[in-house]
């Protein structure tokens, strides 16, 4: 298996961003990877959040 090319540069971004103590562009890099689709691959129900429930004033 080969590493997907997107990752790879994420990754070293997200490194530098890390080393560099710049929170924002580390969190932006962290939210990239793990939003980046790869095809083939889909979350299974089990790890998927449920959903939220609206909040009700009584």
């Amino acid at each position: 298996m080969t590493a997907c090319g997107v990752c790879t540069a994420l990754a070293e971004e997200l490194k530098q961003a890390r080393e560099a103590k710049e929170h924002s562009k580390a969190y932006d890099a962290a939210a990239e990877i793990r939003n980046h689709p790869h095809p083939g691959k889909t979350k299974s129900p089990e790890s998927a959040r449920p959903a939220l429930q609206p909040f009700q004033v009584t």
